[in-house]
């Protein structure tokens, strides 16, 4: 057995130059995910942060966010109402505008998906449902403030796509959008080549596509928050998965182990190097 690989369980083979390959790319990740708040936050509202300080605490919260559910949401909240007189509302349209654009990334992959698996038909048709739920998505933002629910807790989240609306807007009248495409598909390509990476450490590569669609169901993950962390959920997503493209259940569940870990280590390895140089 070679030096640099690693057997559990005499199941499967660990490639761990590829672990420490997912690990680098993790910490370039998390602060491509800060940025793309810092630069909503900067567009969108007009308010400018320091890098450093705010990448620090986006690596604390998310790092927070696998303790508490939604633990380092409330402190990201708190920091930036303290420190930038960023309203609760604001920061929640800006969380809103943060995920919307994320999910339609997440979109444009399936759509990719399709193309390289089934063919331009099943392209087109997705593609054209992808652009009829942004529409759709759109139009509700803007006509927001004519419907209501009655329930004072759903209309509260609600009213808050109408935010949404007028962020988008404002980052979209400065002529950004060019920088806001690149900066969400530079964030994007570097989270799944973490993913890719430990794909590889695992054996997990020979279906580039069944690796999409593993994927893609760890990023909806996050649209199920029942634990701290998506602790379970995750899990029981990429379990499934993995064994629907035959690589087996188990090693789904590796995957997204080992996929939480990377990224636990990278959130706290910037968060202690940044506040070490803040010392210093």
């Amino acid at each position: 057995m070679d030096g640099w690989l690693y057997v559990m369980n005499g199941n499967f083979v660990i490639h761990w130059p590829y672990l420490i390959l997912a690990g680098v790319l993790a910490i370039i990740a998390v602060v491509l995910s800060a940025l793309k708040f810092l630069f909503l936050i900067k567009v969108g509202l007009g308010k400018d942060l320091p890098k450093n300080l705010w990448i620090k605490i986006f690596a604390l919260s998310s790092l927070m966010n696998n303790v508490i559910p939604h633990g380092g949401t409330a402190y990201r909240a708190k920091f930036l109402k303290e420190y930038a007189v960023i309203s609760y509302t604001q920061f929640i349209g800006l969380a809103y505008l943060f995920a919307f654009i994320g999910l339609v990334f997440l979109l444009t992959l399936v759509s990719i998906i399709f193309l390289l698996n089934f063919g331009s038909n099943y392209f087109l048709l997705i593609t054209l449902v992808f652009i009829l739920i942004i529409v759709m998505a759109i139009l509700l933002m803007r006509n927001v403030s004519k419907f209501s629910f009655g329930y004072s807790r759903l209309d509260f989240y609600w009213q808050k796509l109408e935010i949404v609306w007028n962020l988008l807007a404002q980052i979209l009248k400065g002529g950004n959008l060019l920088h806001l495409i690149g900066l969400f598909f530079l964030s994007a390509t570097i989270d799944f080549l973490v993913f890719f990476s430990t794909c590889y450490a695992f054996n997990v590569h020979d279906n580039t596509l069944g690796v999409l669609a593993i994927y893609i169901a760890l990023s909806l993950a996050w649209l199920i928050r029942f634990t701290p962390g998506n602790i379970g959920v995750q899990e029981l997503l990429l379990g499934v998965s993995s064994k629907l493209i035959g690589s087996g259940f188990v090693i789904g569940v590796a995957l997204s182990i080992f996929s939480r870990f990377i990224y636990l280590l990278a959130n706290l390895f910037i968060w202690l190097f940044l506040r070490f140089l803040a010392k210093s």
